[in-house]
């Protein structure tokens, strides 16, 4: 049989069959999207293939977080800011936020975090920049305030040592090691209830050169050296004065506007020495909880605290002698040298070794080498 002759007996089964196909056809196209399913094309020569597409859950809804405190502001700076380039999110158009200063909180520190980990924040002015936040540098941290030290004592018993004159061997190396010899006399006199001291120290090069001369004068009492005027005199420097206002109880200089508080107590350079030694002579028990001074210098004021070493035995130009070793280590904004004094039980308690570490590393050391006990000291002029 022909093909044309077997279509037209069978033509109306085939157009059933073709009917029922794209019935078929139109009825999956129609249902499959709204199952989630696709339908790709088909090879002839795979089997079938069923492909399933996954739909995400929408988000669970959550309920809205309650407002957090608000911090105290931090202090502000005037911050540059520059222009924040803009963000595209994906599938979203473009948008960027310039922030000024922010407030040092969590919300600044995740936004800082969110910030892209390839850009890294630069220096720019006094703020740092990250993305598209400008944070202001942090308030600047003051310095710790230097503990106070306890303040004088209103009154140390004192006893008098006797009027002398002291001659020690000077040596002084500078901070670059060089050495020099010299000389140093610290003496005072009595007359009646009054005094007067003087202390000088030089070097010896084809002759003596003073280089510092201190002298003091005061009254005498119960609490041993109580100075009314102090003059110090420097190797190419003026002439300066400290004047202990007793009656006003304020300590001025000539050598600058500052006026001190003028404690019970106080001292000048030239009689801490020989009040040390009045202290210990009385009673040197006194040295075990350390000894608080305030003493007037050339320009201003400062408590001298010394604290007990121990007893040593050191030699001296005549001989070995044992002695109280008092020290008063350096005070940053207050004083910077680190003072030793050494002081002689056997000679009334009198300071027979003096020795000043300054900030430079420079050494000065004085030991005495004669002690000559009267009731009117040799004057020097």
């Amino acid at each position: 049989m022909s093909p044309a002759l077997f279509i037209s007996h069978h033509r109306r089964v085939l157009l059933l069959c073709a009917a029922t196909a794209l019935l078929h056809a139109l009825v999956i196209n129609y249902i499959g999207p709204r199952l989630g399913l696709s339908v790709p094309e088909t090879d002839p020569a795979a089997p079938p293939a069923i492909v399933a597409q996954l739909r995400s859950a929408p988000p669970p809804s959550v309920a809205p977080a309650a407002p957090a405190a608000p911090n105290p502001p931090a202090p502000k700076r005037h911050a540059r800011k520059r222009p924040a380039p803009p963000t595209v999110s994906e599938g979203g158009p473009a948008s960027g936020t310039a922030a000024g200063p922010a407030p040092e909180s969590a919300d600044t520190a995740a936004l800082a975090n969110s910030a892209n980990s390839a850009d890294q924040p630069t220096q720019r002015g006094d703020a740092l920049v990250a993305d598209d936040v400008v944070l202001a540098d942090p308030a600047p941290v003051p310095a710790p305030a230097l503990a106070p030290l306890p303040a004088p004592r209103r009154l140390y018993k004192a006893s008098l040592p006797p009027p002398a004159e002291i001659t020690m061997a000077l040596q002084r190396t500078d901070a670059d090691g060089k050495l020099w010899h010299g000389e140093a006399v610290i003496g005072w006199q009595r007359e009646g209830q009054r005094y007067r001291m003087k202390a000088e120290a030089g070097i010896r090069l084809l002759a003596r050169i003073n280089l510092l001369v201190v002298t003091s004068e005061g009254a005498l009492g119960e609490d041993g050296f109580a100075p009314l005027t102090m003059t110090e005199r420097r190797a190419g420097r003026s002439l300066t004065a400290t004047h202990f206002d007793r009656s006003g109880e304020r300590i001025t200089f000539s050598a600058s506007s500052a006026s001190v508080p003028l404690l019970p107590g106080t001292q000048d350079k030239a009689t801490l020495p020989f009040q040390l030694a009045a202290i210990g002579r009385a009673d040197p028990g006194q040295f075990s909880g350390g000894v608080t001074v305030l003493v007037g210098e050339d320009k201003d004021a400062s408590v001298f605290q010394f604290e007990l070493v121990g007893q040593e035995t050191i030699a001296t130009g005549m001989g070995r002698l044992g002695t109280w070793h008092l020290s008063r280590p350096p005070r940053p904004g207050a004083y910077n040298s680190h003072l030793e004094v050494w002081l002689a039980p056997s000679y009334d308690w009198m300071p027979v070794q003096l020795r000043n570490t300054e900030s430079s590393g420079a050494i000065t050391i004085q030991t005495a080498s004669k002690i000559v006990v009267s009731t009117i000291a040799k004057d020097r002029n």
